[in-house]
């Protein structure tokens, strides 16, 4: 398909105005923009309309029947689930086809009747490079614990095998005795949990850290395939923790992500995983869920207790969070992926914050 076979319009879907004698300008803009990806499908799959970006989305072909597959993730199915018409969808979306790589943006669905409208924004390079080097450096560092865990692991049956010398003896009829010296090794299991515990863990909050958050992920994206339900992964971001740290000194700052690590976990279920990655970024993991609805709650009522007052020390402080919301379910991508889908939307977030601040 080339630019002579799209529509001339994108069907019912007119914005509220006239826009006056701009119209076929701004459809043609609309037409050729390779900087928004804008698509008209059936609740079926079927393409009715796409620009030139989302052609360019789908591999620069229109695919030939109906069929959902290339809307990743969400797919079609729960997009379409919607009972009534409006914005069914605002997040991530990872669009592509099991024979090429998906690619994810931030997106707006609606519905309308017997049809969806997509409108998805490109990622911008600073994001892409930013993604890369974040995951990369992840990667290493994931590698590096790894290698320590399963050290660790091996060192107790090492320390308990060398702990247990066997003696041979004789009595006095010249028989041979076997004389098993057994040496307290408690201390040094203990220590050997105490560091595993390390290992896994945030030193500051005590939350998990990188490494048990792919492990947990990893576990509940397997058993969200075997059940059909969903994953929930939200990238948080404190905004405001950075004047709070250079005014008040870090042994405040580490109190705050103290109280907000205690807050994220009140705020989730005892099956969930609140993880702290570094600085003042967290993730949690929501499993099991049988619809999308409970994560968007959670990020909802998670916004609303990290903006009650924090009281520290005389100081009456505040913070906010930017949190970027992705879904996946084993099959649909890999853990990395799901976190640099979060992460993305996180950081669109951030900056829309930061705009919105700019201009007040």
């Amino acid at each position: 398909m080339n630019n002579n076979d799209l529509p001339a319009a994108p069907g019912p879907w007119t914005a509220a105005g006239d826009p006056g004698p701009w119209q076929d300008d701004l459809l043609s803009l609309l037409s050729n923009s390779l900087a928004l990806a804008v698509g008209r499908f059936r609740l079926t799959g079927e393409v009715l309309w796409l620009n030139r970006g989302m052609h360019a989305l789908l591999g620069g072909e229109q695919p030939d029947r109906p069929r959902g597959d290339y809307l990743v993730n969400p797919g079609l199915a729960r997009l379409s689930s919607s009972a009534g018409d409006g914005l069914v969808f605002s997040g991530c979306l990872s669009v592509g086809d099991s024979d090429r790589d998906t690619r994810s943006l931030r997106a707006q669905v609606f519905r309308r009747g017997g049809e969806l409208l997509i409108v998805a924004e490109f990622d911008i390079a600073e994001l892409q490079g930013l993604q890369r080097e974040r995951t990369g450096t992840a990667q290493k560092i994931t590698d590096l614990q790894r290698d320590l865990l399963r050290k660790h692991a091996a060192m107790p049956r090492t320390l308990a095998d060398a702990e247990r010398p066997l003696h041979t003896l004789r009595d006095s009829s010249g028989e041979d005795l076997g004389v098993a010296v057994y040496n307290d090794i408690g201390q040094q299991l203990a220590a050997l949990q105490q560091a595993r515990f390390m290992a896994e863990h945030d030193a500051l909050t005590g939350l998990p850290n990188r490494v048990l958050l792919f492990d947990r992920l990893h576990a509940a994206l397997t058993n969200a395939a075997a059940r059909g339900h969903l994953v929930a992964v939200l990238m948080i971001d404190l905004d405001g923790f950075k004047p709070i740290n250079d005014q008040h000194g870090h042994a405040v700052g580490d109190s705050v992500l103290r109280i907000v690590a205690r807050r994220l976990e009140r705020s989730v279920r005892s099956t969930d995983t609140v993880a702290r990655l570094g600085g003042d970024e967290f993730v949690l993991v929501l499993r099991d869920l049988p619809t999308a609805a409970p994560a968007y709650q959670a990020r909802r009522q998670i916004k609303a207790r990290l903006q009650a007052p924090l009281r520290l020390k005389g100081l009456h402080l505040r913070v906010g969070a930017s949190i970027g919301l992705a879904f996946g379910r084993a099959g649909d991508e890999p853990p990395e992926d799901l976190l640099a889908c979060a992460d993305a939307a996180m950081y669109l977030e951030k900056r829309a914050h930061l705009a919105a601040s700019r201009g007040r």
